[in-house]
This record gives C-alpha cells, sequence and structure tokens, in this order.
C-alpha cells in the first residue's frame, strides 16, 4: 500500500513535467495530464466490455492498441486546439470539481468501513472454559502438523460430479498409517467461518461474523494459545493467504512476494493489465510450490528441545488452477480462471492430482522427534468453489460440493480410536487437545452452515443427511 502513495504522484508529477516540455501553458498541460490519468485508470472498464475479465493475452492486445490511438489522438489534438485556450479555465474547474468529488467518495467510504469496526475482540466459550484450566506440563510431546488444503472435496462428490476418482490418494494416506473420514464435511462454506470455527474449537453462533471479528478469532485462535501455553513453538507456512492473520505465530514463512493484491487490484485497471497478470500469475505459483517445499522442510526438522506446532495453509486446490497434474505452470489467469463448467472440472482434477503429489512427498518426509511420531492434519476448508456457479444445481447438491471435503489424520493409536468417519473440523483438536493436554473438551454435534441469501459472511444451518456419503463411494 505505502510504495503506491509515494510512485502513484511520482508518476503523475513526471508525466505532468514530460507534457510541460511541448506545452508551455501550465493549465493546458494540467488538463491533458488530467485527462490521460483519467483515460488511464478507467481503461479496465472498457477493455472488460470489449474482451471480458482475464482474457488470453492475445485478445488483450486490441483494447490497449485503442486506448493507445485513442490517447495519442487525443493529445495531439488537445496540443494542436486553438479552442481549448479558450476554455481551460472551465475545464480545470470541471477536473478540480471531479477530483474533490472522487477523493471526497472514498473517504467517506473509508471512515465508514472504520467507524462500523468492531473494536472489541470476538468472544468464544470454550477458550474462557480452556483457558481457565489448570495445565500440567508434558514432556515428550509430539510435533503437530495442521494442513489446510483450500476447497480440498471428498472423494464422493469428486467421482460424482467432477467424474474423478480420488480413492487412490486417500487408500495411499492410508497405507502410510493416516484415517480419512470419508464421511466428514466441513460446518461452514467459507475459509473465514470454516477457520474460526475449527481453530477456536466451537461453532460461531456466539459472535456477530464480521469481516473484523473474522480476522481476530483467526489471529488469536484458541489453538495457537494452547499450543504455546503448552511450550510448542509455532509456525505459520503461508501460501500468500492471510499472510497478516496469524501474527501471533512465532515464524512466519513464505516466500517473498512478487506483487500484493492492493496493487494487483490497482494496476490491473490499467492498459498494464497483461503485464501484471503476468506477474501475478507468476508470483502465485511460486508462494504455491513454496509452500509445500517449505511444508517438507518444515517435516525434515526437528528440535529435540522443543515441540512445535505447524499450521499450513495451502491456497489449492482452489482456483485459480494454476498447475497440471504433472506440475507444469499454468500460461495465464485466464487458462487458470476463465473456464467454462466442464473446462474448470478437468483444471481443477489436475490440479489436485498436483496437490496430491505434494502432499505425499511432503509426508514422506516427516522425522520424529523426542521419540514421538509426528501428528498430521490434513483437512479441506470447505469444497469446490465450483458447487457455487454451476447453474441449475439443486440446493441440496449445492451444499454437498460446497460442505463436503477430505478430512485425514495421522494419529497415535490412543487417539485415533477416538475418530468417527463423520468427524468434521470443529471436533479435531477438541479430541486431541482431550488427550494431548488432558483437556476436558467433550466433541460437540455435527452440525453445517452454508451462505445465507444476504451475506457470505451469514449463514443458515443445512440438514446433516445432506452431506451423507453418496452410493457411488461406498
Amino acid at each position: 500500500f505505502v510504495p503506491h502513495l509515494v510512485l502513484a504522484p511520482l508518476f503523475a508529477l513526471l508525466f505532468i513535467g514530460l507534457v510541460r516540455r511541448y506545452v508551455n501553458c501550465e493549465e493546458v498541460s494540467s488538463i491533458i495530464a488530467s485527462t490521460f490519468f483519467f483515460s488511464f485508470f478507467l481503461y479496465g472498464l472498457i477493455a472488460d466490455s470489449l474482451v471480458g475479465v482475464f482474457a488470453p493475452y492475445e485478445k488483450q492486445v486490441i483494447p490497449i492498441v485503442l486506448w493507445i490511438i485513442v490517447v495519442w489522438g487525443g493529445g495531439r489534438f488537445l496540443i494542436g486546439s486553438k479552442k481549448l485556450e479558450s476554455v481551460k479555465t472551465q475545464l480545470t474547474e470541471f477536473f478540480n470539481i471531479l477530483s474533490i468529488i472522487l477523493v471526497g467518495t472514498v473517504s467517506f467510504m473509508i471512515v465508514k468501513e472504520v467507524a462500523t469496526i468492531e473494536h472489541e475482540p470476538p468472544h468464544f466459550a470454550t477458550r474462557a472454559l480452556v483457558e481457565s484450566s489448570v495445565f500440567v506440563p508434558q514432556n515428550d510431546l509430539p510435533d503437530v502438523y495442521y494442513i489446510i488444503l483450500d476447497g480440498y472435496n471428498r472423494n464422493d462428490f469428486l467421482k460424482e460430479f467432477m467424474s474423478y476418482d480420488n480413492s487412490p490418494f486417500t487408500k495411499e494416506l492410508t497405507a502410510m498409517g493416516g484415517f480419512v473420514a470419508e464421511e466428514s464435511f466441513s460446518n461452514y462454506h467459507c475459509t473465514l467461518l470454516s477457520l474460526n470455527s475449527s481453530m477456536n474449537l466451537e461453532y460461531l453462533e456466539n459472535m456477530q461474523p464480521s469481516h473484523y471479528s473474522l480476522l481476530k478469532g483467526m489471529e488469536q485462535s484458541l489453538v495457537t494459545r494452547v499450543f504455546k501455553r503448552n511450550g510448542y513453538a509455532t509456525v505459520f507456512v503461508c501460501s500468500g493467504h492471510h499472510r497478516n492473520v496469524f501474527n501471533e505465530f512465532d515464524v512466519l514463512v513464505q516466500e517473498p512476494v512478487t506483487i500484493s493484491d492492493f496493487s494487483f487490484v490497482t494496476w490491473h485497471r490499467t492498459p498494464l493489465r497483461p503485464f501484471i497478470e503476468y506477474v501475478k500469475l507468476n508470483n502465485d505459483q511460486r508462494q504455491i510450490a513454496g509452500a509445500f517445499r517449505n511444508l517438507r522442510l518444515q517435516m525434515l526438522s526437528s528440535d529435540d528441545s522443543r515441540p512445535k506446532f505447524v499450521f499450513a495453509h495451502v491456497l489449492a486446490p482452489h482456483r485459480p488452477y494454476l498447475f497440471s497434474a504433472l506440475g507444469k505452470p499454468i500460461n495465464s489467469i485466464g487458462e487458470a480462471k476463465n473456464l467454462s463448467v466442464e473446462a474448470a472440472k478437468k483444471a481443477y482434477c489436475s490440479y489436485l492430482q498436483y496437490v496430491n503429489r505434494m502432499v505425499l512427498e511432503a509426508l514422506r518426509h516427516r522425522k520424529s522427534a523426542r521419540g514421538q511420531k509426528p501428528i498430521v492434519i490434513i483437512q479441506g476448508d470447505h469444497g469446490s468453489c465450483l458447487a457455487f456457479s454451476v447453474p441449475g444445481m439443486s440446493s441440496k447438491d449445492r451444499h454437498w460440493g460446497a460442505l463436503s471435503v477430505l478430512n485425514a489424520y495421522f494419529f497415535p493409536p490412543s487417539i485415533e480410536k477416538k475418530l468417527t468417519r463423520d468427524i468434521t473440523p470443529v471436533n479435531t483438536f477438541r479430541i486431541l487437545f482431550s488427550h494431548l493436554f488432558n483437556l476436558n473438551l467433550p466433541p460437540l454435534n455435527n452440525r453445517a452452515f452454508f451462505r445465507a441469501p444476504e451475506s457470505v459472511l451469514k449463514c443458515v444451518e443445512v440438514p446433516v443427511s445432506e452431506l451423507a456419503l453418496r452410493k457411488v463411494c461406498k
């Protein structure tokens, strides 16, 4: 954000200075510069109407060439126009008023947003119960890895809706000593709600879900606090999403960021769009590949003097679908995002195969520490976004697609026997903490919530029966 506050005015001054070399009148040069900047940042609206958002690179040439012709021709006309001298005062006043309106509108929106932010952290009943408990120091605690694969569906949905058999992967997890909850589902339909529930060990009925409260709930999660209280080092392996949320972790592991989301949104509306898309795509691919590489390195390393909790949030196989099954990078954002339903299904399943290979490779690098095998939890936070976009889908199938998720555990036998085929993420750490730290956290009844029509952060409860395992995988 800060570089924009510096670079944008410098760019504006540089351009105005360049125009002044050809135009002696300060007012005229300012009018020409203002016209250029308005056309520069409004370019995206015109390009979207001509070729669409995230169009292939070859199609984006047309609006860029048209923009250059219009800007060049318009600039030459304004510089040589004698009429401009007679109306320069009126045009200057027009641009001044327009600038005041735009700045005022944006300022009002910022003030309004800040004024509505809840400054009190969210309240979780389980947190008060756990933090009032007596913690008994434990010896020889295992390392714990919590791996979130964003948008990873359950096998039955993949088989019926995507026509893809994912059972070889889950069978491999079982062969490696894991327990796959074949009937599991997410408790919520989106990342912010799902992770707040699983990392605070309860449903979100006692909080007013706003963007601020949900971010705070993740930043100050009960899971992180319990691990820290028991002497764990905490590590967040980031793939570029929610980088600034998990500030309470001791260590953040992430690849260098080439372009921020703010920069991308800003410059994607300009004629620099193809270049910005290329930079963004390259950055996202490095983030995903780097997250899996960093996860492997974390599993290879251990500290015999102190256990660690590693939370890895990998934004895959969530859209955009960045890699092929063999790990070949996709060439354009349009190829990764702008797809028909059938093409998106194929791209999702191909990306899923890449994710599967990376997960299995990481698991093969598990290393025992302090005489204890590491505990590994692999979960989808919600189902595929295709469940939201396919027209004509019944509400029952939409719930099934948005909420059915992969849920696998590598637990010691004493804890694994407490797991059920339909365990949901809200109970993951309730079961683990009850046995690992002797906390009294009985499992909650399985429940699921789907977005309400008026807001993605408001939910309505859906019948658990709609999320039962479909016959195709039984």
